[in-house]
Parts: structure tokens; sequence; C-alpha cells
């Protein structure tokens, strides 16, 4: 996962550069090109980036989390 700042800076760079992929992460080194987009489309629709992950659906019901 990447923090507010880098995913910040890779959207920055990513308009910057006139929204081309290939060359942000060849210059940041991360992050993959569906992460770009969606971050910039989040961008966009809000202005900003959220500053934390929220996972929308949890991966393990609370009966799973009990058995083990």
């Amino acid at each position: 996962m990447y923090s507010y700042q880098e995913r910040v800076r890779a959207v920055e760079l990513y308009l910057k550069l006139g929204k081309r992929s290939k060359a942000t992460i060849r210059q940041l080194g991360y992050p993959t090109k569906n992460s770009l987009k969606a971050w910039c489309n989040e961008f966009e629709k809000i202005g900003d980036l959220q500053r934390g992950y929220v996972r929308v659906k949890p991966k393990y019901s609370e009966e799973q989390k009990n058995v083990g």
C-alpha cells in the first residue's frame, strides 16, 4: 500500500506528464497502471484522495474468524 503523499505525488506527476502512465511509472517506480488511473479518477472527481484505505467488504466473516 502506498501512503497518501506517494499517491498524490504519482497523480500530480501523471497529470504533469500529460496522463502518460508508462512515463509516470518509469520515473517513480510505482504504481501499477490501473492503480494510477483509479487514483487519478478519484482525484478528478473529488479534488483529493482518500487519506487511508477502507475495505468495503470484510475479507472474513465473524464465523470464519472464530473458527481458527
